[in-house]
């Protein structure tokens, strides 16, 4: 199961019908399967997991990221509004990499490798649309099963 948060899974490569039934499999089995990996506990006695105010905090950060694309939008084509907010979208990369080598983090390694692998995946507007959707499934079964643990 810890595979599935180093899996590629951006359909924008494939025809019309196969990127709509990988895309439906993204935000449903995998986002929770994804989502049951991150609940788990890691690191020595299994004391360090991933807080719900960690993953949405990293959440936010890509959808501020979402509104400002929209806002370039507005102003000139869509390619060139992505090209200007890609390299914030890989900036947090190395954000998340920083969050997870801190001293006391409450950053798992699973969710360091499923934010690195999907933000490396991402080169087009398509890619990062689909990200979203599937980073917010997988937040809100994060939240299911988090609360389902306490």
């Amino acid at each position: 199961m810890e595979t599935l948060v180093e899996e590629n899974l951006f359909p924008s490569k494939h025809v019309e019908d196969a990127a709509k039934t990988a895309e439906i499999k993204l935000l449903e089995s995998n986002a929770r399967e994804i989502a049951q990996v991150l609940c788990k506990k890691e690191g020595r006695k299994g004391k360090n997991e991933l807080s719900v105010t960690q993953a949405r905090r990293f959440y936010n950060e890509f959808h501020r990221l979402d509104r400002q694309l929209r806002c370039y939008s507005q102003k000139t084509n869509k390619k060139e509004a992505f090209e200007k907010i890609l390299p914030h979208i890989k900036l947090l990369r190395a954000r998340v990499a920083f969050a997870t080598g801190r001293k006391n983090n409450p950053i798992t390694k699973n969710f360091y490798i499923f934010l690195d692998k999907r933000i490396e995946q991402i080169t087009s507007i398509e890619d990062f649309q689909t990200f979203l959707l599937h980073f917010e499934a997988v937040l809100g079964f994060f939240y299911f099963y988090k609360n389902k643990e306490a």
